[in-house]
């Protein structure tokens, strides 16, 4: 059966299509929608990832710290003045590094300190005897180490005992005249088992004494007889582990300098922990 209008149908049937045009217009429009969300997503992403390492850097800041300053709040003096009761002096071969800080910042360089800290407690009838150390400081960072001894003052009178073993063959002479074991700690590698780890990717660790009157104690790193510092302030400073990887893939492959440069330009990426200590006996 022949209809009575043919070219009005072909017209309808034409305008139920989509022309070319309107079919790059709209995959066009999908593409760009498609792209604003992977972008949205990657930032999310990005963000989320960001918020998740910091989290673990200030977890894993706050516990290094809260392990110093149980430790430092139980310094205790020994009272004879060849006992040392608290030294810190620069770790073994550390150079420490320089960070630039944008002039919004104040435009002061950050200067890094790594130390050794050494310093004697006393508990119940025992001297115990805690050490601080930087493992492979020589890059500007490396990893704080924590260890211990315990005498007790029935088997070792710190006061009256001065025989001394600078660097002991027997594993026995490790004991006798060496209750803050300064000097014993020194002549052993960081590698040794007693140490532990505390926390990596250390970059800043520095120590200020005060005197009871709030004045910073500069004259001197060793004290001995009753002399202690009231309080001590205690900073440290912390790598992100991919900035930590990258470091030490560089180290791995020899390049020290290179190593020092790359970090040198993250100082984004350092988180700083700074505590005021008191000292107990001191109170």
């Amino acid at each position: 059966m022949k209809t009575l209008f043919p070219e009005l149908q072909r017209s309808q049937r034409r305008a139920d299509a989509f022309s070319l045009v309107e079919v790059m217009v709209a995959v066009g429009l999908l593409a760009f929608i498609i792209v604003g969300l992977l972008a949205m997503f990657y930032q999310t992403q990005r963000a989320f990832r960001s918020s998740a390492t910091q989290t673990d850097v200030l977890e894993a800041g706050r516990a290094a710290m809260q392990i110093i300053r149980q430790d430092l709040q139980e310094m205790h003096a020994a009272g004879h003045p060849f006992v040392t009761n608290f030294v810190m002096l620069p770790a073994k071969g550390s150079s420490p590094l320089v960070f630039p800080l944008p002039p919004k910042k104040g435009g002061n360089d950050l200067k890094t300190e790594l130390l050794d800290l050494t310093f004697l407690q006393k508990i119940s009838d025992e001297w115990i005897g805690v050490a601080y150390r930087i493992e492979g400081a020589g890059a500007g960072l490396g990893t704080l180490k924590r260890m211990e001894d315990r005498h007790r003052l029935d088997s070792l009178d710190p006061f009256t005992d001065t025989q001394y073993v600078s660097n002991p063959q027997q594993p026995g002479e490790s004991v006798y005249g060496l209750i803050t074991l300064a000097g014993y700690w020194d002549a052993l590698p960081v590698e040794d088992a007693g140490f532990h780890r505390v926390i990596d990717g250390v970059v800043h660790f520095d120590l200020i004494p005060y005197d009871t009157n709030g004045v910073p104690l500069s004259v001197t790193n060793v004290y001995t007889t009753n002399f202690m510092p009231a309080y001590v302030d205690v900073e440290l400073g912390i790598l992100e582990p991919k900035t930590l990887e990258q470091v030490r893939a560089r180290l791995s492959a020899g390049n020290t300098n290179a190593a020092k440069i790359y970090l040198m330009d993250r100082v984004e990426r350092v988180h700083m922990f700074k505590q005021r200590i008191p000292i107990r006996t001191r109170s």
